[in-house]
């Protein structure tokens, strides 16, 4: 989780929630970022924050 909120931070993105979840042997994480100005996310930053963190960590 350290290394996903750092690229949040390295992006100027604010992480306003996280919920992580686990059952049996499977996990999952869901985050709500923000930009620096406490707005969601336009499809492009989405877009763009996909695939800096699947280039990171597929």
């Amino acid at each position: 989780m350290h290394d996903i909120t750092r690229v949040f931070l390295e992006r100027g993105l604010d992480l306003q929630v996280a919920k992580i979840a686990t059952r049996h042997d499977l996990a999952s994480d869901a985050f709500y970022v923000v930009n620096r100005f406490g707005r969601k996310l336009g499809r492009k930053s989405c877009r763009d924050l996909a695939t800096v963190l699947e280039e990171r960590f597929a």
